[in-house]
């Protein structure tokens, strides 16, 4: 009998450990941090700009580990933060030089997703993703009944 869990758990652990070593390669080649990737992704898909309450819900990253990103990004030129509203409304966007590396880091992302995707018919991708979708909801809802 298949063990479940032991699939599971390592398939999802194993992809998440090569994602995170490929957005670490990737982005060391521009001279960023893995990190960066998500950031600069969600900015490229906002032209008029996110929050950082809107970039940190889309990135799902500890906010901590977000500002530092968003500080380096902005020290390189590569984002900008429109001082108007309060601290966590302010629209973050890239700039010009980051509108660049944005295209860039799409490129990458693009490259890789169909590397994963090889022998992998449409349907069965759409399938797949309707499928993982509705584990990490029931997972997310399991945990949020045992009260976080």
């Amino acid at each position: 009998m298949e063990n479940r869990y032991e699939k599971f758990s390592y398939l999802i652990s194993n992809i998440n450990k090569n994602l995170q070593k490929i957005k670490n390669m990737e982005m060391k080649e521009l001279g960023l941090k893995g990190k960066a990737v998500q950031i600069i992704y969600y900015l490229s898909q906002n032209q008029n700009g996110l929050s950082f309450t809107q970039l940190s819900a889309y990135c799902d990253e500890d906010k901590g580990a977000l500002s530092r990103t968003l500080k380096e990004l902005t020290g390189l030129g590569y984002a900008t933060v429109e001082e108007r509203e309060g601290k966590y409304r302010n629209p973050i966007k890239l700039t010009e030089k980051g509108k660049k590396i944005g295209q860039e880091v799409a490129f990458r992302i693009e490259r890789y997703l169909n590397y994963g995707s090889q022998g992998i018919e449409d349907k069965q991708r759409e399938e797949f993703y309707i499928l993982l979708e509705r584990i990490a909801n029931n997972l997310q809802n399991a945990v949020k009944g045992m009260g976080e």
